[in-house]
């Protein structure tokens, strides 16, 4: 599969913070924040964490805390997020059976997140780091 880079457009609907104290980070960012962002769904594994887009009620807007360092993503395919600025070198008819099928051949299976690994100047990468999310929605720094 090649992923490539595009302008980045598209609706931030998560973000992805890398690094070993990457909860610890996300944890302190969102001190203070009011209820609702603290609760916003989030996941966590070795040397990452996410934060993933909520609404107000009644809008459709997402809510994203900002955190200084992270990685803006949004959902590709339902429950598939890459980093804004990239996307699956696909015609758009075709991303949904890839993914699919990256799940099975893989064993990931969404929701995932996906950063491809672009060399400095390349605009294309076949190579990805792939992080599987188990959302928890209980308050952060409760």
């Amino acid at each position: 599969m090649q992923w490539r880079r595009t302008d980045p457009l598209q609706r931030v609907d998560g973000l992805l913070l890398l690094g070993s104290d990457a909860h610890t980070r996300m944890e302190t960012a969102l001190e203070g924040k009011s209820p609702l962002i603290r609760s916003l769904p989030a996941a966590r594994g070795d040397g990452w964490a996410a934060i993933f887009a909520g609404t107000l009620p009644g809008t459709s807007d997402p809510i994203v805390p900002r955190i200084a360092g992270a990685l803006s993503l949004y959902q590709a395919q339902p429950g598939w997020y890459f980093p804004v600025g990239s996307e699956l070198a696909v015609p758009d008819d075709m991303k949904a059976q890839l993914l699919g099928r990256l799940a099975q051949e893989t064993g990931f299976r969404s929701p995932a997140i996906i950063v491809p690994r672009f060399a400095a100047e390349e605009a294309v990468s076949s190579e990805v780091d792939i992080y599987p999310v188990h959302l928890r929605r209980e308050m952060l720094n409760a």
